[in-house]
């Protein structure tokens, strides 16, 4: 359990260069507050999924 958690974490990190790279990129095309709309709802879908991962 411990190590799903830690292996999780280092996803979460990991998700976390891959959106600021995106957003980078974004930040070119879009808004500032599009950019972190979309953040925030990857955020919630990947704890959504996380909790249904540990409810199982």
């Amino acid at each position: 359990m411990f190590t799903f958690i830690l292996l999780f974490s280092l996803a979460l990190k990991a998700s976390e260069v891959i959106l600021s790279k995106k957003s980078f990129f974004k930040y070119k095309v879009l808004k500032n507050k599009v950019i972190l709309i979309d953040y925030f709802v990857f955020q919630i879908k990947f704890t959504r999924l996380y909790y249904s991962f540990l409810i199982i």
